[in-house]
């Protein structure tokens, strides 16, 4: 091969691989959408503007406010972490406000990519759920929760379930907390078919101490209660000033679910527009396990 003809299919080889260098940048910008570049543009710096959208005092934080700020800020930044986060925020707006269709979107969007969902927010997915005709789905819900948190519970504690006409009422002991010797009792009760479950505490009000300290005086502080812990409210089911007896909590737990149960909550219809009241009692229901 002579000089010159190297010299030709080399400049030959340069412009073939000029030609497909533009042909590969050409193609790849053609796949890059709108969703790459929404994308891209979604930054730290976007998450922390729209958190202080969430907090600004200067702005009445009314749940059609915050939702609107969560439904735009989705619509600029739809990638799978935030869409996880926000879309819960959007869920819980959109209950406050009554836009009850929009609540279960955003609850379905957000577990579509994979969120967690904590007990409270299983609730108030349960509530939109209910509002939106998917009674046994919420119902179902609602005992896979019960079901998940006795399994969280039983490294723990010792369970024991008790089938009632109208349901099944979950006694948990749980081990002494620490520097203790007194096991922690807690009873939970689930209703067959529709309902709430509801709880019953050994655990009495600080802040009702406090008050009843005020007309009793010392006394008040040897105050303790078995209460009811609904989704609309608490109830006391006895009160001793001293410690309860252990045969007695147990006997008035049992028959106070059981009259639960018979009866249980459920949710409310509210007119449109108005928000949809959630339970907002999840934490003494379902108490913390680690």
């Amino acid at each position: 091969m002579t000089k010159r003809t190297r010299i030709i299919l080399a400049l030959i080889t340069g412009v073939i691989t000029v030609a497909l260098a533009h042909q590969i940048s050409f193609a790849f910008a053609e796949t890059i959408t709108d969703d790459d570049t929404r994308s891209a543009l979604c930054d730290g710096t976007s998450r922390a503007a729209y958190e202080d959208a969430r907090t600004e005092a200067s702005v009445e934080q009314t749940p059609a406010y915050l939702l609107s700020i969560a439904e735009d800020f989705l619509t600029e930044c739809a990638t799978p972490l935030h869409v996880q986060a926000v879309s819960k925020h959007a869920a819980r707006a959109a209950l406050d406000a009554g836009a009850t269709d929009r609540a279960l979107a955003h609850f379905e969007r957000a577990l579509d990519t994979g969120a967690a969902l904590s007990e409270a927010e299983q609730l108030d997915y349960i509530l939109a759920l209910w509002l939106n005709d998917r009674t046994e789905q919420a119902w179902s819900l609602r005992d896979d929760l019960i079901a998940d948190w006795l399994a969280k519970a039983a490294s723990r504690a010792d369970i024991t379930s008790t089938r009632v006409r109208d349901g099944v009422i979950h006694k948990v002991t749980f081990d002494p907390p620490f520097g203790t010797v007194e096991p922690r009792t807690h009873w939970l009760a689930q209703p067959h078919g529709e309902g709430w479950p509801a709880a019953i505490s050994l655990e009495t009000d600080p802040a009702l101490v406090s008050l009843m300290t005020f007309r009793m005086g010392p006394k008040a502080q040897e105050m303790r209660d078995v209460t009811l812990v609904q989704c609309r409210g608490r109830k006391t089911a006895a009160r001793s000033f001293g410690p309860i007896d252990a045969m007695v909590a147990e006997q008035t737990a049992f028959e106070t679910l059981k009259a639960y149960l018979r009866q249980p909550q459920s949710p409310r219809i509210e007119a449109d527009g108005q928000p949809a009241e959630s339970c907002f009692a999840s934490e003494k229901m379902f108490l913390p396990v680690r």
